[in-house]
């Protein structure tokens, strides 16, 4: 069952409740409360007023989201935690509490402009973390980002070279793509 909602956190249950809700709609929810909605999340723009479908937890209704575990870590170092991420397309960049990533010695190396769903742009510091998803690894741009927000973003993917299949909520290696076709050609 589902109702709607204004945006940016307006729920019936009060901000901050989450009391019964699992780890992925507690994610959802504080992302909700927080302004930060996925791109995959049902939203409308009614008389000026956004909208967005939540279900009765207070999280974002998105057909096809689901959960991974992801190893995040230092690529300096072997500190590693694995974490619950939800898996959104719709950013950019993946986004790791900026207190786990410290924890792991990860530091901001810049700060960019990043647009959120709510097209509000904010600045943001970001960093280089290894990843690891279903056995492969890589190092990848992180969002340093509140805490309770574990997303693993579209260019995560590409790098670890995994698609989403969104009917079966799973991740499926891919192979890699070049430019040209083999090392022999001429250029």
């Amino acid at each position: 069952m589902h109702r709607v909602c204004r945006a940016r956190g307006q729920h019936r249950r009060p901000p901050g409740d989450l009391a019964g809700t699992t780890a992925v709609d507690d994610r959802m929810a504080v992302g909700l409360q927080a302004g930060i909605h996925s791109p995959s999340a049902r939203a409308s723009r009614v008389a000026g007023v956004t909208l967005s479908l939540v279900n009765l937890h207070g999280a974002a209704f998105a057909m096809g989201t689901f959960s991974v575990p992801v190893t995040v870590g230092n690529p300096d170092s072997t500190a590693r935690e694995t974490v619950d991420a939800l898996v959104d397309t719709g950013a950019t960049f993946s986004v790791m509490p900026a207190s786990l990533l410290r924890r792991l010695g990860i530091e901001p190396t810049r700060t960019r402009r990043l647009r959120l769903a709510n097209g509000q742009v904010e600045e943001r510091q970001t960093g280089m973390a290894f990843f690891e998803v279903q056995g492969i690894d890589g190092e990848v741009m992180v969002v340093f980002g509140p805490e309770n927000l574990y997303l693993l973003g579209a260019t995560t993917l590409e790098v670890l070279l995994l698609v989403v299949d969104p009917i079966n909520k799973q991740l499926i290696p891919e192979v890699g793509l070049l430019m040209r076709g083999s090392s022999d050609d001429a250029c």
